[in-house]
């Protein structure tokens, strides 16, 4: 997929192996997806991983079914991301 080489980079500049991270549960979602996979946001040193991504645009935003609880400030980010042309908007159009 577009970007997702310059995505993988862009996490591994932030989480080096051996950090200790945070998962947070988001109590508007199920534990587990469709797949089994933990639905966590990850944070290191109080900062939201995913957030990041999104801030930076390497990641999009997308509800699968019901809103989560922090959709508010990823769409903000997404949005800033997407005007400004970073990361995806800008490489991929």
């Amino acid at each position: 997929e577009c970007g997702g080489a310059e995505a993988s980079a862009a996490m591994k500049r932030m989480l080096q192996p051996g950090d200790k991270v945070k998962l947070r549960r988001d109590r508007s979602q199920g534990n587990k997806d469709d797949y089994g996979r933990l639905l966590r946001y990850v944070f290191v040193k109080r900062r939201d991983l995913g957030q990041v991504q999104v801030r930076n645009g390497w990641a999009r935003v997308y509800v699968y079914d019901e809103p989560f609880d922090r959709l508010p400030y990823y769409q903000r980010e997404e949005d800033g991301a997407h005007e400004a042309g970073l990361g995806v908007w800008g490489l991929c159009g």
